[in-house]
């Protein structure tokens, strides 16, 4: 009888990132549990059964959604084998007090409906009120196997009260995403009028000093303009910044700029956030904005394309990674300098209060020096990550009651992240270093 996996994931019908994680996640079911009939929460779930071919019920996000939406979610949880609970930052409470408690209501749910449950591939922190650390040690100790995408993050769960014993670290699964080789990259950047004899280098932007330990969601807060004046100020600046690094790269490096938007919900809006930054560049003929509605694996694609990426999300930055092209990272939160620090690449993470023009220049002409090492250390990385993602598959199969994983099933799964195709199709040599002028310091903050 075939078994039935029930996914609690993050936002995936929005987030590029979560997306990429489940399509990671249920690549690895199909493969490694080749029967199972996955069920999967989802905010828009037409979307996910359209992108992963998976059953998807309402997730319920909002509180009258979420209470529509709960007889399914118990009547699923009752009819599963098994319920995965991740992955993403899903344990964290800076953007919201209600953060924790609406995420974990699915985990919940499945230990007291007493079936099998892993937390998985969770990033976690900061968790700093009474109640996100109380609900984290209560359901964590309770599920049947916990599993971090970072050290970070176990640290974090462990100082909330979890048996550190019982947090094990594996990758996370959207690195072993493939590009969709069905999608016409090419067409598709045309269509855009990019040229493609020329570099393109690909931003992944995000809304920024807005994040703050209050009751109100992010979103609701952006949707009600309760972002402080100080706030507004440092994310101008940031943005001006970002406008000068592009004119930078555009006039002395004839690079091309690409918005890639990561995340389209309303209060999260890359698309809008890059919009406003090319508004603030001189360059904007050679600024080009992708738009919302591709999927992970296409998004990959694209990036692929790339001849570096600038990710402020930190999803951008794990599928520029699985692409093997070189990347900066500029991060606001632990998660994206642990990330780059596992895939060798710390040297090129900014955090998000220190990030500047000059800084981004230097960070971009250290990395055309060093980019064919860095091309091989993704690599190589990759690769090495990906083969660690059996430990999350030998505990789903256990707590399926499957036969262990034999000799061959472990070989064929290396041998398929080993042969993996990362190569670019676009020769880019003719990019060279070259020093930032000194009007590339400018701020422009009444453009």
């Amino acid at each position: 009888m075939s078994k039935r996996i029930l996914i609690s994931p993050g936002d995936a019908s929005f987030n590029i990132g979560d997306e990429a994680i489940l399509t990671g996640t249920v690549s690895l079911i199909r493969r490694f549990v080749p029967d199972a009939k996955i069920c999967v929460f989802a905010n828009r779930p037409e979307r996910i059964k359209s992108i992963l071919g998976v059953e998807a019920i309402d997730k319920g996000k909002g509180v009258l959604r979420a209470i529509r939406s709960l007889p399914g979610a118990i009547r699923e949880t009752k009819r599963a084998d098994l319920l995965l609970w991740g992955g993403g930052q899903l344990l964290q409470d800076i953007s919201s007090r209600l953060y924790i408690p609406f995420h974990i209501s699915r985990l919940a749910l499945g230990v007291a409906l007493r079936r099998p449950t892993i937390v998985h591939s969770i990033g976690a922190g900061p968790i700093t009120s009474l109640s996100g650390k109380l609900l984290t040690r209560i359901f964590l100790n309770r599920a049947s196997v916990i599993t971090v995408r970072d050290d970070e993050s176990r640290e974090v769960i462990a100082a909330c009260g979890v048996e550190r014993e019982r947090i094990l670290k594996v990758p996370d699964p959207a690195l072993i995403l493939r590009p969709d080789n069905s999608f016409d990259v090419n067409h598709c950047l045309s269509a855009l009028g990019l040229d493609l004899t020329r570099p393109v280098i690909g931003i992944a932007v995000r809304r920024l000093f807005h994040r703050k330990h209050s009751l109100l969601p992010i979103g609701l807060r952006v949707r009600l303009g309760l972002i402080s004046s100080s706030q507004r100020s440092r994310f101008k600046s940031f943005q001006v910044e970002l406008a000068n690094f592009i004119d930078y790269v555009v006039s002395r490096h004839g690079c091309q700029v690409l918005f890639i938007p990561m995340y389209s919900e309303a209060g999260q809006d890359d698309q809008g956030v890059g919009r406003q930054i090319a508004r603030l560049a001189s360059s904007k003929k050679d600024i080009f904005h992708l738009p919302v509605g591709y999927n992970s694996r296409q998004v990959l694609s694209i990036m692929r394309r790339m001849f570096a990426m600038l990710a402020v999300r930190m999803h951008a930055a794990v599928l520029s990674a699985v692409a093997a092209v070189p990347l900066l990272s500029i991060y606001y939160a632990s998660k994206g300098r642990s990330f780059m620090s596992d895939i060798g690449l710390a040297n090129y993470a900014i955090p998000a209060e220190d990030m500047g023009c000059d800084i981004l220049v230097r960070k971009f002409n250290e990395l055309i020096e060093n980019y064919d090492d860095i091309r091989s250390v993704l690599s190589e990385k990759v690769r090495a990550s990906s083969r660690d993602l059996l430990v999350s598959v030998h505990r789903i199969r256990e707590l399926l009651g499957m036969e262990p994983l034999n000799e061959k099933e472990v070989a064929d799964f290396i041998s398929l992240v080993e042969t993996r195709d990362n190569v670019q199709n676009l020769n880019l040599d003719s990019v060279t270093h070259e020093p930032a002028p000194a009007k590339y310091s400018a701020q422009r903050q009444n453009d």
